[in-house]
């Protein structure tokens, strides 16, 4: 991602459909470290968005697993949590199938 993402704009949806897309084979923590690194936290100081503390904790969960302190499969089961409960299963099986 090139251009960066107002963290005013962005929802709970986008964050699930990068989520979705980071999983849809494996895992492409890449996916997910682009779009935490694109996030636009300008004018933050004073006014937090409701979707702030959802980013940080992915930005949380993404550098632990690329720094080693978490396991592939606990990282996928992390990012498993931001997606409804119906989807779950069936993004488990093609990420860990693919993993």
């Amino acid at each position: 991602m090139s251009d960066l993402l107002s963290i005013w704009k962005l929802t709970e949806d986008d964050v699930r459909q990068v989520v979705r897309t980071a999983l849809t084979r494996g895992l492409d923590s890449a996916r997910i470290a682009d779009f935490v690194a694109s996030v636009d936290w300008s004018h933050t100081i004073d006014r937090r968005p409701a979707i702030a503390d959802l980013l940080g904790e992915l930005e949380a969960w993404e550098h632990e697993y690329t720094e080693g302190d978490s396991s592939k499969r606990e990282y996928i089961e992390r990012l498993l949590t931001l997606l409804p409960e119906g989807e779950r299963a069936a993004a488990r099986e093609r990420a860990l199938s693919a993993a």
